[in-house]
């Protein structure tokens, strides 16, 4: 009875360790394919798909990103006033989707975090010419200057690169 205990604490102990080194694998293999930006400018950083096409300075961004699929991010920073608040901003923000996006159609707004900053993610719907499209943006107000993240991309491939960007947002170093 002894030797089946510790035969089975020994296979178990062995599908453990073989279930942490193929994980640590498979993490680190795709952190590999990952480049690092860093904007000293304009004070943003962050990590991105090594597949990603980056253009710098792309029609008013500071950096734009494009996936192989066609989804798009980009990152637009501008100076604010001293007493700027996020819940101005939001409001102002929301003013002007409403008025420039053909068909918006706010879907979910919620309080996040941008490093450690309160920030706001918003949701949107619209259309673009004759294209669904579907919209994130987060935004913080750090050191007087606003932070504007836009994923953007048509709406029937928008859940595809979510998790991508997902992780690009989550590694923005601001400041």
């Amino acid at each position: 009875m002894k030797k089946t205990n510790m035969l089975i604490i020994v296979i178990i102990a062995i599908i453990l360790i073989a279930v942490i080194i193929a994980s640590w694998f498979v993490l680190s293999s795709a952190k590999s394919d990952w480049k690092a930006y860093n904007n000293t400018r304009f004070g943003i950083a962050f990590d991105y798909p090594a597949e990603w096409e980056k253009d710098d300075y792309y029609m008013g961004t500071v950096v734009t990103l494009i996936s192989p699929d066609v989804c798009v991010l980009n990152a637009i920073i501008a100076n604010t006033t001293e007493n700027a608040t996020l819940e101005k901003f939001t409001a102002d923000a929301l003013e002007i989707l409403g008025r420039d996006v053909a068909m918006f159609n706010l879907t979910n707004i919620s309080i996040t975090e941008l490093n450690g900053n309160e920030a706001r993610t918003i949701f949107y719907t619209g259309a673009q010419g004759e294209l669904d499209m579907r919209w994130m943006q987060t935004w913080t107000i750090y050191d007087n200057k606003e932070y504007v993240i836009t994923y953007t991309t048509e709406e029937y491939k928008f859940q595809k690169c979510l998790p991508e960007i997902n992780s690009i947002i989550s590694s923005v170093r601001i400041g």
